[in-house]
C-alpha cells in the first residue's frame, strides 16, 4: 500500500549500538528513547543524535513519539525540519526514569552538515566495509526462511542477485539479523579507519 512504517532504530556512539526492533511503532519508538536515556544520558545533561536525512525521512516519523517523553521543540526553517530538542519531562509514570527529568536529547540531520551520501562518506574515509544489499520490498519483519526472492530487491542484476543467494544455499535467512547487520555494517570498520 506504498505506506512506510518503521520497525528498526539503530544507534552508535563509536563504541556500542543500541536497537530497537518492533512491528509495533509506539513500542519500538518508546523503547529506543529509553535505550537512549538509560545508556547514553548517564552523568551527562545532554545528548545529541544524528541521523542522516533526519530532515526529510527519520525526523517525521521520531517527532510524534518523543511527546510522551517531555516538552519537544521542532526548530523548522524554511518548512523543513532541522532539529528537535527534547527536554525529557516524565511524570510518575515511571519512578526509573524521573531522574532523567530536565536533560536534553537533541536530534539533528548530519546531512545538513555534510550533504553527501552515506556511500561517499564511506569511500572518503576509505572504510572496509560497505553498506550491502537488503531486500527493502520485503514487508514481513518476522520473515525467517530461504534468501528472498529477486523481486523483493531494488537496483540488483539478476546476476548480483544469484551470486547472494548462492551463499545462502543451505542457511536460513532471518529478517531481523539481517536488517541489524545492515544498520551496523560500515560503522566500525570506519571508525577504526578514521
Amino acid at each position: 500500500n506504498n505506506k512506510l512504517v518503521p520497525y528498526l532504530i539503530c544507534r552508535f556512539n563509536g563504541t556500542d549500538y543500541i536497537t530497537s526492533f518492533n512491528d509495533n511503532v509506539y513500542e519500538l519508538f518508546n523503547n529506543f528513547i529509553i535505550s537512549l536515556l538509560t545508556s547514553y544520558l548517564k552523568g551527562k545533561n545532554s545528548l545529541i543524535c544524528y541521523a542522516h536525512n533526519f530532515s526529510s525521512f527519520d525526523g517525521v516519523f521520531l517527532l510524534t513519539h518523543l511527546l510522551p517523553f517531555g516538552n519537544v521543540e521542532p526548530l523548522l526553517f524554511n518548512g523543513k525540519l532541522i532539529s528537535i530538542k527534547l527536554t525529557i519531562s516524565i511524570k510518575g509514570a515511571n519512578d526509573k526514569l524521573n531522574k532523567y527529568n530536565g536533560k536534553t536529547i537533541y536530534f539533528k540531520d548530519s546531512f545538513l552538515l555534510l550533504p553527501v551520501s552515506l556511500q561517499k562518506w564511506a569511500l572518503t574515509y576509505k572504510c572496509t566495509n560497505m553498506k550491502g544489499i537488503f531486500p527493502f520490498k520485503l514487508n514481513d519483519i518476522n520473515y525467517n526462511g530461504p534468501f528472498p526472492r529477486f523481486e523483493y530487491f531494488n537496483n540488483l542484476t539478476i546476476e548480483e542477485y544469484l551470486l547472494l543467494k548462492n551463499q545462502w544455499i543451505n542457511s536460513i535467512w532471518n529478517f531481523k539479523d539481517e536488517a541489524l547487520k545492515y544498520c551496523k555494517i560500515g560503522r566500525a570498520s570506519c571508525r577504526e579507519r578514521v
